[in-house]
């Protein structure tokens, strides 16, 4: 499949920013990356994700904490950097 082909930003497991989205709505959101679904023919390799920092919205304007999204869309946040990060959100939504 694409995951061991194609060149991927991000790998399971992997905190990332979402730096791109359908209308905007996700960009800036800190993710973790969950399971590989498949690849999309225009947007390439997708990954579900699971939010670290407050609710996601889909493209269909549903709710939740866990989405799909485009590997390219999404930007890895190297470890050492993945405590601030995970902190910055916490005083954000508490």
């Amino acid at each position: 499949g694409c995951a061991e082909e194609c060149e991927m930003n991000c790998k399971q497991g992997d905190m990332a920013e979402i730096i791109e989205s359908v209308y905007g709505i996700n960009v800036g959101k800190i993710v973790e990356v969950c399971s590989f679904q498949g690849t999309h023919s225009l947007l390439g390799p997708i990954w579900r994700i699971r939010s670290a920092s407050g609710e996601l919205i889909t493209e269909y304007g549903a709710v939740g904490f866990t989405c799909d999204c485009a590997d390219k869309w999404l930007k890895p946040i190297p470890p050492d950097q993945q405590i601030d990060a995970k902190a910055i959100n916490q005083k954000v939504t508490a």
